[in-house]
């Protein structure tokens, strides 16, 4: 089987000729392999399958900023600038609306080889109070037709790109709680849930129906799969109870346009998830990933084949890349990798992948021996 065909027969509930092994590539590890900073996740990430031999499964994040951030609007003026104060990297945005001037200010300690692909904190949020929530929706603009045939295009010349190496599984701009952390403080969403609970439905509601949106474009692209990012609600900032009500509703809102048309999803959750995995079964997703072990996850793969076997999902992870990937010795590495792979194959529906992206200065011959391991024990 090519790559692309592994992958496919995986997510259409099939078993392929072995376990598809597909490490999650973004900028920080092609820094170093490419030694550049001007990466892409598709065209260099391709490279890196070829040469490197897996399963590719291309994460590009070039649709993760939501259309009105991207242009500016009548009545809605965007400006963004970035600068480096004491060794730090910030992206200023701001939004001018005839009553009121937006700002948000995020940063990252300053690399100078990795500037794309990189994941800010926020200092500044743009939406404060409900006040400022009112005059943001009243003047947000409608989504335009430009949007939608980036997406056509894009995901179109990602399929001819990728051919036969593997799928494309884009970012889109959210997770709804995702989305909404991204202008609204996490501690105001987890206390207006509980103390403001008409206003929470108010903006999650409106969040919910950008991220439908952007949804209703992807299912009529060329893309293979769909990425959403699901880590804020993560299982250690949320039981499963709050995740149910608070949560899930407007999750699979967002979903259900890629649902209608099969298309399939992928939620991201890299870190503590134990408690949300019922949760997860009822988003309408096909792919969860990463099933982070610990110290940096709570998810043990052979409990999560466990709750997952009357289902269709397919688990994406498992190998530590945060500790081990990067100091553990290859042949530990190596008998690791091979131990996931024979635990994840049982049953089928797994793709064998680190709990997260690859990060910047780990060992190459780590990362080939990871892949070995895998390899050598990843047939059917």
């Amino acid at each position: 089987m090519t790559s692309r065909e592994r992958l496919l027969t995986v997510l259409n509930g099939g078993i392929p000729d072995r376990v598809p092994i597909a490490p999650f590539i973004q900028q920080e590890v092609m820094a170093d392999y490419f030694k550049r900073a001007d990466t892409d996740r598709l065209k260099d990430a391709s490279i890196m399958a070829k040469e490197l031999g897996f399963d590719l499964i291309s994460k590009n994040n070039i649709h993760t900023k939501p259309f009105f951030l991207k242009k500016s609007f009548p009545n809605w003026e965007v400006e963004e600038k970035h600068e480096i104060e004491d060794g730090n990297y910030f992206k200023i945005t701001t939004i001018k609306t005839p009553e009121k001037t937006f700002k948000q200010v995020e940063g990252v300690p300053y690399k100078k080889d990795i500037l794309e692909g990189i994941h800010y904190v926020t200092r500044e949020f743009m939406i404060k109070n409900a006040d400022d929530f009112e005059i943001f929706r009243k003047y947000i603009p409608k989504q335009d037709d430009e949007h939608r045939k980036e997406i056509i295009e894009k995901g179109r010349f990602a399929l001819d790109y990728i051919g036969q190496l593997g799928i494309n599984a884009p970012w889109s701009c959210g997770g709804v709680f995702n989305l909404v952390c991204t202008f609204i403080d996490v501690q105001d969403l987890l206390m207006d849930a509980l103390c403001d609970p008409a206003y929470y439905k108010e903006y999650m509601s409106f969040f919910a129906d950008i991220s439908r949106q952007d949804s209703e474009c992807y299912a009529e692209s060329d893309y293979d799969v769909v990425g959403l990012q699901g880590n804020m609600a993560n299982g250690a900032m949320m039981g499963a109870e709050h995740f149910k009500e608070f949560v899930l509703p407007y999750e699979k809102r967002a979903i259900e346009p890629l649902r209608e048309v099969n298309k399939p999803v992928l939620y991201h959750n890299c870190g503590i998830a134990l408690n949300l995995l019922p949760c997860y079964k009822e988003l309408g997703i096909k792919i969860y990933e990463t099933l982070a072990p610990p110290p940096v996850g709570d998810t043990d793969l052979k409990e999560a084949k466990e709750l997952f076997k009357d289902t269709d999902i397919v688990l994406c992870g498992t190998f530590d890349q945060v500790e081990f990937l990067k100091k553990g010795k290859p042949s530990d590495i190596f008998a690791k990798a091979a131990e996931i792979v024979e635990i994840g194959k049982v049953g089928g529906k797994y793709i064998f992948a680190a709990s997260d992206y690859i990060e910047q200065n780990t060992p190459l011959e780590n990362v080939k021996a990871m892949l070995a391991g895998a390899l050598s024990t990843a047939k059917y």
